[in-house]
Protein backbone atom coordinates (compact mmCIF):
# COMPACT_ATOMS: atom_id res chain seq x y z
CA UNK A 1 0.00 0.00 0.00
CA UNK A 2 1.06 3.39 -0.85
CA UNK A 3 1.49 5.78 2.11
CA UNK A 4 -0.69 9.03 1.31
CA UNK A 5 0.18 12.37 2.60
CA UNK A 6 -1.75 13.00 5.43
CA UNK A 7 -5.07 15.87 4.69
CA UNK A 8 -6.91 17.55 7.15
CA UNK A 9 -10.27 18.16 6.75
CA UNK A 10 -12.59 20.98 8.40
CA UNK A 11 -15.89 22.62 8.03
CA UNK A 12 -18.01 19.48 7.22
CA UNK A 13 -14.99 18.38 4.63
CA UNK A 14 -15.24 21.59 2.52
CA UNK A 15 -11.82 23.05 3.55
CA UNK A 16 -8.79 20.61 2.64
CA UNK A 17 -5.26 21.41 3.40
CA UNK A 18 -2.04 19.75 3.76
CA UNK A 19 -1.22 18.49 7.97
CA UNK A 20 1.08 21.31 9.30
CA UNK A 21 4.06 18.45 10.40
CA UNK A 22 6.15 18.92 7.00
CA UNK A 23 6.13 15.39 4.56
CA UNK A 24 3.55 13.54 7.25
CA UNK A 25 1.74 10.51 5.22
CA UNK A 26 -0.24 7.87 6.36
CA UNK A 27 0.56 4.45 7.46
CA UNK A 28 -2.10 1.10 6.51
CA UNK A 29 -3.77 1.50 9.99
CA UNK A 30 -4.60 5.25 9.73
CA UNK A 31 -1.85 6.53 12.10
CA UNK A 32 -0.74 9.99 10.38
CA UNK A 33 3.20 10.26 11.13
CA UNK A 34 2.08 13.72 13.54
CA UNK A 35 0.46 11.37 15.71
CA UNK A 36 -3.55 12.22 14.10
CA UNK A 37 -6.21 9.89 12.96
CA UNK A 38 -6.65 9.70 8.83
CA UNK A 39 -7.92 7.19 5.83
CA UNK A 40 -4.67 4.67 4.80
CA UNK A 41 -6.66 5.11 1.42
CA UNK A 42 -7.11 8.94 0.63
CA UNK A 43 -5.23 10.78 3.55
CA UNK A 44 -7.90 12.57 4.69
CA UNK A 45 -8.62 13.26 8.32
CA UNK A 46 -10.59 15.44 10.59
CA UNK A 47 -14.19 16.21 9.56
CA UNK A 48 -13.88 13.04 6.98
CA UNK A 49 -13.93 10.27 9.28
CA UNK A 50 -17.45 8.74 11.03
CA UNK A 51 -15.39 9.02 14.22
CA UNK A 52 -16.04 12.57 14.33
CA UNK A 53 -19.80 12.12 14.32
CA UNK A 54 -19.78 14.29 11.06
CA UNK A 55 -20.49 11.22 9.11
CA UNK A 56 -23.00 8.43 9.93
CA UNK A 57 -22.11 6.21 12.69
CA UNK A 58 -22.25 2.25 11.05
CA UNK A 59 -22.35 0.09 13.63
CA UNK A 60 -19.38 -2.20 12.53
CA UNK A 61 -16.39 -1.64 14.45
CA UNK A 62 -14.65 0.37 11.79
CA UNK A 63 -14.14 4.03 10.98
CA UNK A 64 -15.36 5.31 7.73
CA UNK A 65 -14.24 7.85 5.78
CA UNK A 66 -15.94 9.95 3.18
CA UNK A 67 -14.05 8.55 0.15
CA UNK A 68 -15.76 4.96 0.93
CA UNK A 69 -12.80 3.64 2.64
CA UNK A 70 -13.63 1.68 5.71
CA UNK A 71 -10.68 0.22 8.32
CA UNK A 72 -10.59 -1.14 11.74
CA UNK A 73 -8.62 0.88 13.85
Amino acid sequence: MTAHRHLSVSGSGILVEPCATDGCTVDEHGRAACGGLACPECGRGGANLSVTQLLPQPDDGCIHCGCGYAWAA
